[in-house]
């Protein structure tokens, strides 16, 4: 560890110059440093003294180094930084025989066999980069301004061909989605899934258990429109959201609202031959397409495109989706999301990771289960169990435990749901949530 004394100048970090630098030989005559020959540098004001603590960094030479360097101000101070997609990329792309390693997350000076030397430091800097050197005397570390695309960084020093995954998944996604979009097929199998679509978008969200299992109001016949209200703690009621159907008991349009009982959200749904075609709300439009058993959604999100396709297995709505950014310069933060349903239980993957884990049983038939489980790391992060018992034919009672970090909460009963005599839901009494004590659901029908 080296201490050392900075006067008050502001080093920028830029390797802008070249898309790859190559460092500067080392000169007898009071060179500048390779840091220095990359980066601007500005003084003013009065000078002061700051002590900060640097690493220092010796590199000996005979096997090849590449150097993932990350920092901003608090990783500066020591910080480490969170799970580094081009990390994983390198270790993924690359023998480990093929070079080692580093990880460079705090102010350090990187010293080279060979006489050279990268400076990372500078108080309130932030550097973000990839280097590369192979260990011979004889050549100079070259870095590239950036951490992106490090794999064919990386395979270009070493003479070969390879491509970061995610710009090879992103050529594979846009031939999937054009093929996708392409088609326009609406069978009878594309009406099941748009149905069973509808479905969960027609009911209550407090008939849903996590916003995806239809629990009450299966069947809402002639019901023209749902009005839910929130009754706090202190009496006060707050509206929450009020959907209309059509006489198909189709939704048409579905607004949701702030504490403050102004419009957060507003969906209207458009129908054209007696199918789903767009769904607009206040920032995008969702256009909709079919083909046989899949029922395809795009819409614009600013900088994205989102592309979902939703299918039927059994009883499941499952989902997949891509969010693309415009260009192909941003292709590391294109992603893919996917259900599977296995052993039956929806399992919620993003980028081939696990992220949730749904499991129920029947929910048409009472006692009901449900578990959502939610993952970091391949670790469990989040587990909530949910049992609804049948008391009668107008109550229901639910049991409810909450567990995370390695709690093991025991259910208890945490609600009634409360039908009337057309097996609508009209209330809920919470019996453990503080803030929220009351739902009340109001109804008008069609003639």
């Amino acid at each position: 560890m080296l201490k050392i004394i900075s006067t008050s100048i502001i080093i920028f970090f830029s390797l802008s110059l070249q898309a790859q630098k190559k460092l500067p030989q080392k000169k007898n005559s009071k060179p500048k440093t390779p840091i220095e020959a990359a980066v601007t540098v500005a003084t003013g004001g009065d000078e002061f003294e700051n002590d900060y603590v640097v690493d220092t960094l010796k590199i000996k030479s005979g096997k090849p180094y590449v150097f993932l360097i990350d920092i901003d101000q608090s990783q500066g101070e020591g910080l480490m930084s969170q799970e580094d997609q081009e990390e994983n990329e390198l270790r993924k792309n690359f023998k480990k025989t093929d070079f080692q390693l580093k990880k460079i997350v705090r102010y350090t000076y990187l010293l080279f066999e060979n006489g050279e030397h990268l400076d990372l430091s500078g108080k309130g800097n932030t550097f973000q980069a990839t280097a590369f050197w192979s260990g011979d005397l004889k050549k100079s570390a070259v870095v590239q301004e950036g951490k992106k695309n490090s794999t064919e960084f990386v395979a270009a020093q070493l003479g070969l061909k390879k491509q970061s995954s995610y710009v090879t998944n992103t050529t594979n996604y846009k031939k999937e989605i054009a093929e996708l979009l392409s088609k326009d097929n609406f069978t009878d199998k594309s009406k099941l899934v748009m149905n069973a679509f509808l479905q969960i978008g027609s009911v209550p969200e407090m008939a849903l258990i996590e916003k995806e299992s239809v629990i009450f109001n299966r069947s809402q016949e002639k019901v023209k429109s749902i009005t839910t209200t929130f009754i706090l703690e202190n009496g006060k009621k707050m509206l929450f959201e009020k959907k209309e159907l059509n006489p198909a008991g189709q939704p048409t349009s579905n607004i949701q609202y702030d504490k403050s009982g102004k419009i957060s959200g507003n969906a209207t749904f458009i129908y054209k031959n007696n199918r789903l075609s767009e769904i607009k709300g206040a920032l995008h439009t969702t256009k909709i397409n079919y083909s046989n058993d899949q029922m395809i959604m795009q819409k614009n999100v600013g900088d994205a495109d989102e592309t979902e396709i939703y299918t039927l297995s059994g009883d499941h709505l499952l989902r997949k989706s891509f969010m693309m950014m415009s260009g192909d310069q941003n292709a590391e933060e294109n992603s893919f999301t996917e259900d599977k349903l296995e052993k039956d239980c929806v399992k919620y993957y993003i980028d081939g990771k696990i992220w949730t884990n749904n499991c129920s049983s029947d929910p048409r038939v009472f006692p009901f289960s449900y578990t959502y489980t939610s993952f970091q790391d391949g670790k469990i992060l989040q587990k909530k169990e949910y049992k609804i018992l049948k008391k009668s034919d107008q109550l229901y009672e639910e049991y409810f435990a909450n567990n995370e970090n390695g709690e093991n909460e025991k259910l208890k009963l945490d609600a009634t749901y409360h039908l009337n005599d057309k097996n609508l839901l009209t209330s809920i009494d919470f019996l453990n949530n503080r803030r929220i004590k009351k739902v009340i659901l109001e109804y008008t029908f069609y003639p």
